[in-house]
């Protein structure tokens, strides 16, 4: 953004006043000067029109010499009256100019305002309306750049395991990236405890100026706002400092403040829906989202497919080696997973150690090359104890499609688990996809006979 100070003023200095004064001077003495010859030439001519004894010639020339003085004198007062009234034209003219220079930075100053607010209302229309938060974001972000013209605007959320900041979304140059696509050298590096005491810290840098806005719940810093602004050689100075502080402090701060709620929103909803322990999503979520996918897919006919995983003999891990490192061996099965799916996949603990994926728009065969993936990450993955040891473990996978054959979110999930309880079954470490069999090595064949929906053995799945 380019800053510059709307101050007004009058143009010209001591030496342009000097000569307005010598101009006026002058003038008014050749006025006056003017006036006394004019005078000097009508007494004259009056005298040698009294004498006795002119000539002709001489009494006429007096008489035209009388009359043109009596027009010059008379001309000369005109003059000095109507350039009197020049000059206070002028300073009407100069005094209306200036009030029109006024009216029209207090009209540029409403018109500030009211993008102002106008921006400010948008942001809460936003914030209040959109559940992604990353989209809300990307909005926010996007009427911020529009009103200000900053080259970059950052959003960071404090990490409760580091207690730093790390960056959730980054606009610049007309686009914005999120969480760790956000470039390295763009994050700065902060600590919430630099904002306990302070509303919006400023900072110059060469040409720029950053201004770092904390967002608080509470009397918590959870997240800031870091803006950069390209302020050119006036960068840093106390006058555009404190210009830019004057005009956007409350601004930024009201943003903030919105952000801050958007922020506590997304916290709340996270601790209400994701499990603690692995970061998917929980049971009672999942069971909101199957429905809702269900009643999408009946209505759009498109398909969805649906993964349910089952950690093999998980029982024997903790047994062996305790509940830490069973825990840890969760964690890192859940990562492998969430990283396996698409940005629009979503994954969930709907069990103990079962855990399941919901895959918009995709196919059975798709969606059984994705639970492969998955299973061949787990089996080459080494997973680490609480004590360093070194743990191999290996899952079973069940798939099944939402579509003509299967019209019911309870049915699709029934479905699933019976292929489930058939990869358990038959050799664990395999994927078996409904309506199709596996062979060892997580290849397919021909489909066998299948249980009833629903049917399974939980002492096997618990081994």
């Amino acid at each position: 953004m380019r800053w510059s100070r709307h101050a007004r003023g009058r143009t010209g200095g001591p030496r342009s006043l000097e000569g307005s004064l010598k101009s006026h001077a002058l003038t008014f003495l050749r006025d006056r000067v003017w006036g006394i010859l004019a005078a000097a030439t009508i007494l004259v001519s009056l005298y040698c029109i009294a004498r006795r004894g002119l000539g002709v010639w001489e009494e006429r020339l007096a008489w035209t010499a009388l009359i043109t003085a009596s027009y010059s004198f008379v001309a000369g007062i005109l003059l000095v009256f109507s350039r009197e009234k020049l000059a206070d034209f002028k300073v009407q003219l100069d005094l209306a100019r200036e009030r029109i220079g006024v009216l029209e930075a207090e009209g540029r100053d409403y018109r500030r305002r009211i993008d102002e607010l106008s921006t400010l209302r948008e942001v809460a229309y936003v914030v209040n309306l959109e559940e992604d938060f990353d989209i809300l974001l990307e909005k926010v972000l996007e009427l911020v750049a529009a009103l200000m013209e900053p080259t970059t605007i950052l959003v960071m959320l404090v990490d409760e395991e580091t207690d730093r900041l790390k960056p959730a979304a980054r606009w610049a140059a007309g686009k914005t990236e999120f969480g760790a696509k956000v470039t390295a050298g763009a994050i700065p590096n902060f600590r919430p405890a630099m904002f306990q005491s302070q509303s919006m810290v400023l900072n110059s840098y060469e040409e720029e100026v950053h201004a770092v806005l904390p967002l608080r719940v509470g009397d918590d810093v959870i997240g800031a706002m870091f803006l950069v602004f390209s302020a050119g050689p006036a960068a840093g100075s106390d006058v555009w400092m404190q210009d830019f502080s004057n005009r956007y402090r409350v601004l930024l701060q009201e943003i903030a403040r919105h952000l801050s709620l958007a922020a506590k929103t997304k916290y709340l909803h996270t601790i209400a829906v994701v499990d603690g322990l692995t970061g998917l999503f929980t049971k009672r979520y999942f069971q909101e989202q199957i429905a809702a996918h269900a009643d999408r897919a009946a209505r759009s006919s498109e398909p969805f497919s649906f993964i349910m995983f089952d950690i093999d003999h998980f029982k024997r891990v903790n047994d062996t080696y305790g509940h830490p490192t069973g825990d840890r061996v969760l964690v890192g099965v859940a990562k492998i997973i969430r990283s396996s799916l698409r940005k629009y996949d979503t994954s969930y603990r709907i069990g103990g150690e079962e855990m399941a994926a919901i895959l918009p728009g995709t196919g059975k065969d798709t969606a059984a090359q994705v639970a492969e993936r998955i299973r061949q990450k787990v089996e080459a993955n080494v997973f680490h104890g609480e004590n360093d040891e070194e743990i191999k473990v290996t899952i079973s996978s069940g798939v099944a499609e939402f579509g003509h054959e299967i019209r019911n979110g309870e049915i699709l999930v029934s479905r699933t688990d019976s292929c489930l309880y058939r990869a358990k079954n038959g050799g664990r470490n395999r994927v078996v996809v409904d309506g199709v069999s596996e062979t060892p090595g997580g290849q397919t064949g021909p489909s066998p006979a299948q249980p009833a929906d629903g049917e399974r053995h939980e002492t096997e799945r618990k081994s």
